[in-house]
């Protein structure tokens, strides 16, 4: 774990932002690809996928969001 003290409130919305965007790409091609790809398939790059999605919540937009909960969105979980 990175020590988040470190990071300014300007620089987590920056970052905040990029990740939210990412996350949301990667849901929605996630969303695409099980509907547009046989299932065989989708199970071989889908965890990847999840795999990417979790270490975006786990280990940036979780410690950004303990230090600035001001900065989450409405309605995130």
């Amino acid at each position: 774990m990175r020590d988040t003290n470190l990071i300014s409130e300007s620089s987590a919305k920056q970052i905040l932002d990029l990740l939210l965007r990412h996350a949301a790409e990667c849901n929605g091609l996630a969303g695409v690809l099980r509907v547009q790809t046989p299932k065989e398939e989708f199970s071989q790059y889908g965890p990847i996928i999840g795999s990417v999605m979790v270490a975006v919540y786990d280990e940036g937009l979780k410690p950004l969001f303990d230090l600035y909960p001001h900065l989450k969105p409405a309605g995130f979980l």
